[in-house]
């Protein structure tokens, strides 16, 4: 009776699941991209190139690079082409597309650092607040290209195909994901608190939810983004704590994260160009909130060059509260011209 040795069956199996949940977050991945294809036309390209369309597409077609050099890998495991699978199973080779690899996944972390920071300066008006996120939106791309410094490389293997490889030790590999994953909390719970202060403070709430607007985006987006960024993020440091105390590895968690990370940041820009082009919002809105006396005006332009689907400028407009007197907060929404 033939035995086989424990520990390559639980690497058989890891490798199984792994490669299962890739495939399942790049499937979902590009059903969300079909089922948003009209929008993304109607709304980017058949519109004037803006830092909008840039930071949509930079973010959804780096996703969907991530996907393909994913699936040329695949093929290079299974052998499903001779020519390419011999080219992928070079020592060389194998290590470049590794690195490749890698350096896409990382560059994923850009878009979600660069539009956190755009919110936190619309939602603040405040750039020191804005570099704050920026700084900890950043963090777990510094750590990740660290990685580079343990001598990441692709390692042919007759069972696996090309296997990554790193001398990075254990426990700099635990600080980096509990040091990586609770910025991103930090960040995302600093735009949380932002975004329903201002809103609450403008009183905007009994009306907000009925209606698209800027306001109403940024509120159910931006907590829909939180919760599920919340959610994946404490269960990538649990679940990885966890592999690391029994094996070195990580957790597959992971493969999910910069996926549905694009698709939330694709669908919230997407809201927000709809917000932009609704008569609703840019005249009703305005004729509503601009009744009363001002007492304070402060402009902020939601980086109209940097971000086209955002390119009106809250105007914050403070009130007095009594009702028979003056609203006490409201926002002004102004078109920017281009």
């Amino acid at each position: 009776m033939s035995t086989y040795d424990p520990t390559l069956v639980k690497t058989v199996y890891e490798f199984f699941v792994g490669n299962y949940c890739s495939i399942t977050s790049n499937v979902f991945y590009i059903y969300d991209c079909l089922l948003t294809l009209d929008d993304e036309v109607e709304f980017f390209w058949k519109r004037p190139f803006t830092g909008a369309t840039a930071l949509f597409l930079f973010n959804r077609y780096l996703a969907l690079a991530d996907v393909l050099t994913l699936f040329f890998s695949w093929s290079g495991q299974n052998a499903w082409y001779s020519d390419a699978a011999a080219w992928y199973n070079n020592d060389r080779s194998c290590a470049i597309d590794e690195r490749i690899t890698l350096a896409i996944v990382y560059l994923q972390l850009l878009p979600p650092a660069v539009f956190s920071c755009l919110r936190a300066f619309a939602l603040s008006k405040s750039w020191p607040l804005a570099m704050l996120v920026l700084v900890l939106a950043l963090v777990p791309y510094g750590v990740n290209m660290a990685d580079y410094g343990y001598n990441v490389t692709g390692v042919p293997d007759s069972i696996f195909g090309c296997a990554l490889s790193d001398t990075e030790p254990m426990h700099i590999s635990i600080i980096f994901t509990i040091l990586s994953r609770t910025c991103l909390i930090v960040q995302d719970a600093i735009l949380l608190i932002i975004t329903w202060a201002r809103l609450y403070r403008r009183h905007v709430f009994g009306g907000i939810l009925r209606r698209l607007t800027f306001e109403s985006v940024l509120l159910q987006d931006g907590t829909l983004y939180f919760i599920v960024l919340l959610a994946l993020n404490i269960l990538h440091i649990s679940l990885s704590l966890a592999s690391f105390s029994t094996d070195p590895g990580y957790s597959d968690v992971a493969t999910f994260t910069p996926l549905v990370t694009s698709m939330l940041i694709s669908r919230f820009l997407l809201d927000l160009q709809k917000a932009k082009h609704s008569s609703h919002n840019l005249h009703g809105d305005q004729s509503t909130l601009n009744s009363g006396s001002r007492s304070e005006v402060g402009s902020v332009s939601f980086a109209s060059r940097v971000v086209g689907s955002l390119d009106e400028t809250l105007s914050i407009t403070i009130w007095n509260e009594r009702p028979e007197a003056e609203p006490s907060d409201s926002i002004e929404l102004i078109p920017v011209d281009s």
